[in-house]
């Protein structure tokens, strides 16, 4: 010890047995932790230095901690155990947490419950304590616990903190069991979590229900979610759900409202012969759905444009796809929280390009097979069927306009053939506003596409 800081301490071991009476039965509980290290601590006055409230300098107040292994027994049948424990670099700021002035409003015991507008005050300051922390990094590994419902496992879970907000915290390679089964996930992380600003939000919510708008300001404490490595059983399949990735991320918020998103999802499931809406899969001999999809969104506020891009889905086995869809002229009040607001910013936005391709693995036979079988006719048949009707709508919808025309006979080919791919691509013909666009082609096709120049073909 020197200068108010220890440079290094160390405990062996620390032995405690606990007992106590639950549901009228004895429980006892006996807990070890061993190789308790401190380095580098100190600083720990200025966290209660009145003196120091408006001090807004960072004091390191300990370098690094490392204990375990930690191990816990309790009756009847509950074992715990962690291997090891490490904090490192925990800093605090005292004119952030205002510590003592957060003591000084704690009610002494007996006293009466504060009253809405101190819980409100109290739970400011709180958030204020974490707002002058900082650590560096902390981790749990090697957790196992055994109960009499089964055992538990995780690897490690670990955070970073700082200024009052999570930069990531994950957990990774849980181990347990269901009642159907095992549940393994190699990785769940929440990409940023903003603890000061939940704690001073709940603060408004205090003795009072939050609005819908107020609900939606927690959407912006989170900046993202990512799952890796899942496997749980499906029902009582005996089969599993995978989930190889599963990541959203959201940001450049309007408001409350985000106006950039980006989902990728990479998962496969087994199908349910007893679900009519997934039996026509299971009888062309499809007994697990894997897809593969990437969905982007976002608004650029300079150019007043959106984009949904990437858009791309991939259907093993029956079919892959990519899209674009691009709006102008969107205001920044198409993101604002009152309906009334987001519908009349709504009628300016102007329709875009629209460009799709798809690509037949399958799914044009499936469909083929379903149809003839509602039908008891032949595939030939149901394709047949199916090619006359669209040249009947032909008629109909693409009138005067070749480029409808061209649209339905690519459509035709592409079911008539196997294998095909299909790529159109509307371009608006001039400026038009999409919500009467979307109005027009429910009651009028066929002006609805003369809006558009359309090209249409198909490949192998």
């Amino acid at each position: 010890m020197k200068d108010g800081k220890i440079a290094s301490s160390k405990t062996g071991k620390v032995v405690f047995t606990i007992n106590q009476q639950a549901a009228g039965k004895p429980i006892k509980l006996t807990g070890e932790l061993a190789n308790v290290a401190a380095a580098d601590v100190g600083a720990m006055a200025a966290i209660f230095d009145p003196g120091r409230a408006n001090d807004d300098r960072e004091y390191r107040v300990q370098g690094r901690v490392s204990a375990g292994p930690y191990v816990i027994t309790a009756t009847p049948g509950v074992n715990m155990r962690i291997d090891g424990i490490t904090v490192d670099d925990v800093r605090i700021n005292p004119a952030r947490m205002q510590l003592p002035a957060l003591l000084a409003m704690i009610p002494p015991q007996g006293s009466s419950p504060p009253s809405a507008a101190q819980a409100r005050e109290l739970l400011d300051k709180v958030a204020s304590l974490y707002s002058g922390v900082g650590i560096g990094n902390a981790e749990m590994h090697g957790l196992s616990v055994e109960t009499p419902q089964g055992p538990l496992k995780l690897a490690s879970m670990r955070f970073n903190f700082e200024h009052g907000k999570i930069g990531e915290l994950a957990v990774e390679g849980l181990d347990t069991r269901a009642p159907n089964g095992p549940i393994k996930v190699g990785r769940f992380a929440l990409k940023s979590l903003d603890i000061a600003s939940f704690m001073r939000l709940s603060a408004q919510f205090a003795a009072q229900k939050p609005s819908a708008e107020q609900a939606l300001a927690l959407f912006p404490l989170i900046e993202g979610v990512e799952v890796k490595g899942v496997a749980s059983p499906y029902k009582a399949t005996g089969k599993p759900v995978n989930i190889d990735v599963l990541s959203l991320d959201w940001g450049q918020f309007v408001g409350s409202i985000p106006s950039k998103l980006r989902l990728i999802a990479k998962l496969a499931a087994p199908l349910d012969a007893a679900d009519p809406r997934q039996q026509p899969l299971v009888a062309a001999g499809i007994d697990r759905m894997a897809v593969d999809a990437d969905l982007g969104a976002v608004w650029t506020e300079t150019s007043r444009a959106f984009a949904l891009e990437p858009v791309k889905l991939d259907m093993a086995g029956l079919l892959n796809a990519s899209a674009r869809v691009a709006l102008g002229n969107v205001p920044r009040e198409a993101f604002s929280t009152s309906p009334a607001e987001a519908m009349g910013a709504a009628a300016q936005i102007e329709a875009g390009t629209i460009e799709l391709t798809v690509h037949d693995l399958g799914v044009i036979d499936l469909a083929i097979a379903q149809f003839a079988r509602t039908r008891n006719i032949s595939r030939d048949e149901a394709r047949k069927v199916i090619l006359d009707a669209i040249k009947a709508q032909g008629g109909e919808i693409g009138g005067g306009n070749p480029d409808a025309t061209g649209l339905l006979t690519a459509i035709s080919q592409f079911i008539e053939t196997p294998g095909q791919t299909l790529v159109i691509k509307l371009t608006p013909r001039a400026k038009a506003p999409a919500l009467q666009l979307m109005q027009l082609l429910k009651t009028d096709p066929q002006s609805a596409l003369a809006q558009f120049r359309i090209d249409a073909s198909t490949g192998l």
